[in-house]
Order: C-alpha cells, then structure tokens, then sequence
C-alpha cells in the first residue's frame, strides 16, 4: 500500500537530487572532455590506442566516474519522481523510467570501457585482431553513449513539460529543460541519420539543466526554512 508524499520528503527530495545533479555535473565532464573525447580525436587507430595507453590511470578513473554518475542517476530518479509525484503521478514515473533506460544504456556504454581496460592489460600491439578489438569496443562506447543521450533528452522533455503542468517550479524553467531535451535528441538523431553531423545543440541548450540544479536547491531550502 503506497503512503503519501509529504512536503517535507518532497523538500528532502529536492535537495538530494539537486546534489545529484550537481554531482554528476562536475565528475561527468572530467570523464568524458578531459580523458575519452580526445582519445576519440586522436586520429587512426594507433593513435587512439596510443592514447588509451598514454592515459593510464586518468582512463580507469573515468570508467569509476562513469559507474558513480550511473548511481547517481539511480538516485535522482527516486528524488525527482518524490518531489513531482504528489503533483502528477503518472508524468513523473514517466520521467523516471525514461531516466532508468538512460542508466541502464550509460552501464552498457562503461561495460566497454571495462572491455577496452582488460585489452590494455593484455596488449598485444602488433596483432591485428587486438587492434580492431579494442577500437571496437571504444567505438562501442561511444555508439551507446550517444543513443543514450537521446533516452536523456526525452527524459528531460518529459520532465520539462512536468514541470509547466505542476505549481511548484516556473513554467520558464520547464520550457528550459524541454529545449534542453530536445537538444539532446535532435543530436543523438543527428548522428543517427546524418554522417559527420557535427552541429552539437547540446552544448547551447544546457541551460536549463543548470538552472534546474539551482532551483532544486533553491525550492527545497527555503521551504525547509520556513
């Protein structure tokens, strides 16, 4: 028998996943920009593999980030559909499993770099065989991360438009986050569909993301303080 959500669980709930959130805002980056974007840039194959290698410790460090950030989507799924279930139950589970399908492709997505570490540990340069291997698992990092920001987009579209349907965050903040959802999935499809696609909305279409952060930390606090 499910009980009610208070307002003081949905104030805790905020708060916990405007931590997760802003968590995840800065390891996540450090992972993807700092360490795997420019092996991925790095040229031919032996390049990249070069710079697999030359990346040592920073490489197992972003596979460790990659797993937390996919606990803490876990987490934030619970605390976003406390804060917004009380207002609208089924838009907010919605929301949740979209945000649980995203998880479940991010794990996929660091179970190849699991797969690319193990090769690394066992090199075998002058093979062949080991060379495509190990650019096919990295690939294959990249193919489910990407198809996986696609999920995260309709997860923030859904939670966008939750948002506008609900009193408890502006309406301006929902219409943020649904552009930054659509971001998401018009480059996901964009690569899907179009080759060398290059056009990388994403990255203009964050703020609303950021301002969600904000806002979490903002409503669940000062309701707590009063």
């Amino acid at each position: 028998m499910s009980h009610p959500v208070s307002l003081v669980d949905q104030k805790r709930a905020a708060i916990i996943a405007g931590f997760s959130l802003l968590t995840m805002a800065l390891l996540a980056p450090i992972a993807f920009f700092v360490v795997l974007e420019p092996i991925q840039t790095a040229g031919d194959t032996a390049a990249q593999i070069s710079a697999m290698q030359a990346a040592g410790t920073l490489f197992r460090v972003s596979i460790l980030i990659f797993f937390i950030v996919a606990v803490l989507d876990l987490v934030l799924a619970w605390a976003l559909h406390g804060v917004f279930s009380p207002a609208n139950p089924h838009l907010s589970l919605l929301a949740a499993w979209f945000r649980l399908v995203y998880t479940a492709v991010l794990l996929v997505a660091t179970v190849a770099l699991v797969e690319v570490q193990s090769l690394l540990q066992a090199p075998a340069p002058d093979s062949t065989h080991w060379q495509l291997l190990l650019q096919h698992q990295f690939n294959g990092f990249f193919s489910a991360f990407y198809f996986g920001l696609g999920v995260f987009g309709c997860h923030l579209i859904v939670l966008g438009y939750l948002i506008i349907r609900t009193n408890l965050f502006p309406s301006l903040l929902g219409a943020l986050v649904v552009i930054a959802g659509l971001g998401y999935l018009i480059d996901t499809l964009g690569k899907v569909m179009i080759s060398h696609y290059g056009l990388g909305l994403a990255s203009f279409t964050f703020v609303g993301e950021v301002l969600l952060i904000g806002w979490l930390f903002w409503w669940g606090f000062r309701r707590v303080a009063h």
